[in-house]
């Protein structure tokens, strides 16, 4: 009986790829023929994930790759299907066969790999349990507008009765697009960061990002009539866990590394001053850059070691009361065994 509903929901997964292609393209008989030729590669390639592909997986993880080709065709068919464009219509039409021999191989091979390395799987599934859990947060506030509306930040208005909003507005985010990109973030860089350094410091700099972002928001961010959203959290976390390669890794991975915390900057300060998103273009709202400043700067707090935190206000002061060049040489040259320390 369990064979045969697993079954069931195998060819149910397959074929659900025959409801996700936009029928609309099909008005004449090419149309038909180029949806086929697409799709049905894309059918054929989730049924051998699924059924046929590493029959010793667990039933429920091998439909992890046919769900994940699901989701980006969903995806790619919302972004498309509004362009009007022939590109956008070309894009419509090769995308199930794009995502069959991309998207749906990958996942695979990433549980292959997983399999293979249990300890490693072990550790990630662990770890991802805070940031999945906060992101299913977000996303069952996202589900009850009315919640959501009254959680939001009015960063012009007085702080009592209503300060509590600095903190839950993060959970809280304008449009579905908008919960997409924070919370992949969210999950994606908060497990890599709870792999690193732990469950409890996750925990600690997600709490403390609360506070760092919506006081940033409050005190620079006043000119805005609603904040909401967790994009200063996910820039506290990449920042975070930046620092920490930074901190530990070798040459490349520490200049890219710095690159990222440079990136984070640069993120901020275009949507300063250009007053649009970076990542989610075409929006109604208007980015809050100090919540990313704010994130970002609270990431690097926590990541340091006090001690390090302490040579460089050491270096900050040394510089601000202008000191002789041979004393904040000496300075100087602590400060540049931070990361190596």
């Amino acid at each position: 009986m369990k064979k045969s509903i697993v079954e069931l929901f195998t060819y149910a997964a397959a074929a659900s790829f025959f409801a996700l292609p936009p029928y609309g393209l099909a008005a004449h008989w090419y149309g038909v023929v180029l949806l086929a030729v697409s799709v049905l590669p894309a059918v054929g390639m989730s049924l051998l994930l699924t059924k046929f592909c590493r029959s010793g997986i667990p039933a429920a993880v091998r439909f992890a790759p046919v769900a994940a080709g699901w989701f980006a065709l969903a995806f790619a068919n919302r972004h498309l299907a509004g362009s009007g464009t022939a590109s956008g219509a070309f894009g419509l039409t090769v995308a199930p066969l794009a995502v069959a021999v991309t998207v749906m191989p990958a996942a695979c091979y990433a549980l292959y790999w997983l399999e293979r390395n249990e300890a490693l799987a072990n550790r990630i599934v662990n770890a991802a349990r805070l940031p999945l859990a906060a992101v299913a947060l977000m996303a069952l506030v996202m589900a009850f507008p009315s919640i959501g509306t009254a959680m939001m930040f009015r960063p012009g208005a007085a702080l009592f009765p209503g300060g509590w909003r600095m903190l839950g507005c993060h959970f809280v985010h304008f449009g579905w697009d908008h919960f997409a990109w924070d919370g992949a973030v969210v999950l994606a860089v908060g497990t890599m960061l709870a792999v690193r350094r732990g469950e409890l410091f996750f925990c600690r700099l997600f709490l403390a990002s609360l506070l760092w972002c919506g006081a940033g928001v409050a005190v620079f961010g006043r000119g805005y009539d609603l904040y909401c959203g967790s994009s200063g959290i996910g820039c506290a976390l990449a920042a975070a866990l930046a620092a920490d390669f930074i901190r530990s890794g070798g040459g490349t991975l520490r200049r890219a590394s710095a690159a990222v915390l440079a990136g984070i900057a640069g993120k901020a300060v275009f949507e300063l001053a250009s007053g649009e998103t970076l990542f989610v273009p075409g929006t109604e709202f208007e980015p809050a850059a100090a919540a990313h400043l704010a994130g970002m700067l609270a990431g690097v707090w926590h990541a340091l070691p006090r001690r390090k935190l302490r040579i460089v206000r050491r270096y900050l002061a040394a510089r601000l009361r202008g000191l002789k060049k041979g004393d904040s040489g000496d300075i100087l040259h602590e400060l540049n065994k931070i990361w190596s320390l």
